[in-house]
């Protein structure tokens, strides 16, 4: 086996790997509940890899697989958790950006943000 390029290879494939090599190795913990006492939650990196090609797969079947050489944006929102890279990652894999928007923003400057990324998936 090849030694890794560090620097050169994509989070998603590195995601990928991890996922072949050490599918049971934990990639991170999140809380079962807000009470502390309910202690947390084990995510494998195959879980995460898993949960990743389900968001692109969800995306390209809704959306299309994108144009070659295009890059359109998708508008995400959701709980401020571990879902947001793990739609980044399923995003990035199906060939769109990730732009995460916020309930903060006010009604014309998300407008104007979703002009300016030319974003129009939500």
């Amino acid at each position: 086996m090849a030694s890794p390029q560090f620097g050169r290879r994509l989070i998603p494939n590195i995601a990928d790997e991890r996922a072949r090599l050490e599918p049971t190795r934990e990639w991170i913990s999140v809380p079962r509940s807000t009470d502390p006492k309910h202690g947390w939650k084990k995510i494998t990196y195959k879980d995460a890899a898993n949960a990743v090609n389900r968001i692109a797969h969800k995306l390209v079947s809704t959306t299309g697989k994108p144009e070659p050489g295009s890059f359109p944006t998708v508008a995400y929102i959701g709980p401020n958790d571990v879902q947001y890279p793990i739609f980044a990652l399923g995003a990035v894999k199906a060939g769109y950006q990730a732009m995460f928007i916020s309930p903060r923003n006010s009604q014309e400057g998300q407008l104007n943000l979703f002009e300016l990324s030319n974003c129009n998936i939500i």
